[in-house]
């Protein structure tokens, strides 16, 4: 008897002590949990910020290239609409009409709410007046981006504003661009430096940040553009939130702030481009041949007093350089059409063409005149940067770095460093340090009076 109540006792401590260990595993999982809980969400938190600014930059690197192979900018995308219609990600046709048929101040024919169109600012420019900022998301289908680079770290569409004129064929001009920038209070360029009121900026695309004021979601809804107690918005945010009083072509950009409900809450990342040069050849989009799209003729290198007085559709007083491929059926002498020889000549196998030993000089009465080899060389202080016809070198003066390269710590304490190059005068150049999820930041830095100084970041 007595050992068979040790024996039953023993299988009862047995299963005691199993639920008693049970316990402490699943209290211990629980506090290491709780512990890292926090520093998770951090990390979440810095991933968010990161895909928003990786996101915004790619957006404006895209828009800038469409401008060089089209000679304008891309209309908005309609914002509302639901991914399985035709709309969703591609141009407006808003922009391209002769004719707006939305008003200014107005969303798709709805004032302050839009239903499924883009929106329309006045802008700031003063020549023409009646510039027009249209507003809506990145059209990424155009632009061959894909669909998650159209949309912030937080889910919401990335907003892109972008001066109407600009965005319409043969109308690019530099000095059209409608928009304003604020800095907290003060107008800035894309430097981040002071720059006169009435200046234009072409386009801008930004994230609505965290609190996602105005943004439109993944479900083509519009966030609110009033803040949690319900009031609307009067900080930094306001300019940024189509449907508030300041719908006037004017945005703005400041610090990130955390102060939630008050004047200087700001947590929208922009991107924003002033000026670019006029293109003058776009692509076809049919045939992929790059034509000439400007009325007239364009010249380059031309004499004095030429410049403005071309001869020819494309008329080239200088030596043509080409990076990839240059077309063309007969090379001739300037102004004499008479002196030509085909161009086809310099693809044969005609002995002709060919240098048995140096290389090609130049080509004279159809056939190349060759050189062994270059002896000639550069004065102290200058270097090579190319050849003449005649077989001498081109020397120029080499002017030494302004900045020498240092090395500087963005988050003291914090695991990591970031080495500046060497760098001359104006140069940029931005520093990153990046140790997630802890530590991730971003520093402009200008060489300016040789130095490095901090440009904003």
């Amino acid at each position: 008897m007595i050992n068979v109540l040790n024996k039953s006792q023993v299988r009862i401590n047995e299963k005691g002590v199993t639920l008693i260990e049970l316990t402490f595993v699943m209290l211990i999982f629980g506090l290491i949990i709780a512990m890292f809980a926090p520093v998770y969400n951090i990390y979440l938190k810095n991933q968010a910020e990161f895909t928003t600014r990786e996101n915004t930059a790619l957006v404006v690197t895209e828009i800038t290239e469409f401008l060089n192979v089209n000679g304008r900018y891309p209309c908005p995308a309609p914002p509302a609409v639901e991914r399985d219609q035709p709309e969703y990600g591609r141009e407006s046709t808003e922009c391209a009409l002769l004719a707006p048929t939305i008003a200014t101040g107005t969303c798709d024919g709805t004032t302050n709410n839009a239903t499924s169109g883009v929106c329309v600012e006045q802008g700031q420019s003063a020549t023409p007046a009646s510039v027009r900022i249209i507003v809506g998301a990145v059209p990424f289908r155009e632009l061959n981006l894909d669909e998650d680079a159209s949309y912030d770290g937080y889910n919401n569409k990335i907003t892109y504003a972008v001066t109407e004129i600009l965005t319409k064929d043969g109308e690019y001009e530099p000095e059209l661009g409608g928009i304003r920038i604020l800095e907290g209070d003060d107008p800035v360029d894309a430097n981040n430096l002071d720059i006169d009121e009435d200046f234009g900026i072409h386009f801008i695309v930004y994230s609505h940040g965290e609190n996602g004021y105005g943004a439109y979601n993944n479900n083509g809804i519009q966030l609110s553009c009033f803040d949690a107690a319900g009031a609307a918005l009067t900080g930094f945010e306001e300019d940024n939130c189509f449907g508030g009083p300041n719908d006037n072509g004017q945005f703005r950009i400041a610090e990130r702030s955390t102060n939630f409900g008050d004047a200087t809450e700001y947590d929208d990342v922009a991107a924003f481009i002033i000026t670019d040069d006029v293109p003058h050849f776009a692509q076809d989009p049919t045939t992929d041949d790059i034509e000439f799209i400007n009325d007239g003729s364009l010249g380059m290198l031309q004499p004095d007093g030429m410049q403005d007085t071309p001869e020819r559709q494309l008329d080239v007083g200088g030596n043509v350089r080409a990076q990839a491929s240059l077309k063309s059926n007969q090379l001739c002498t300037y102004g004499n059409d008479a002196e030509c020889f085909s161009a086809q000549l310099l693809a044969q196998s005609d002995p002709n063409m060919q240098c048995a030993t140096g290389f090609v000089r130049r080509i004279e009465n159809n056939q190349v005149v060759c050189q062994e080899e270059v002896t000639a060389s550069c004065d102290v202080g200058e270097v090579m940067t190319g050849l003449n016809a005649d077989g001498t070198i081109i020397c120029e003066s080499f002017n030494a770095p302004e900045c020498a390269s240092v090395e500087v710590d963005l988050c003291p304490g914090a695991p990591g460093t970031f080495t500046l190059p060497v760098g001359q005068d104006n140069d940029r150049v931005r520093a990153e340090e990046i140790d997630l999820p802890l530590v991730a930041r971003y520093q402009n830095y200008r060489c300016r009076n040789g130095s490095w100084q901090p440009n904003g970041g």
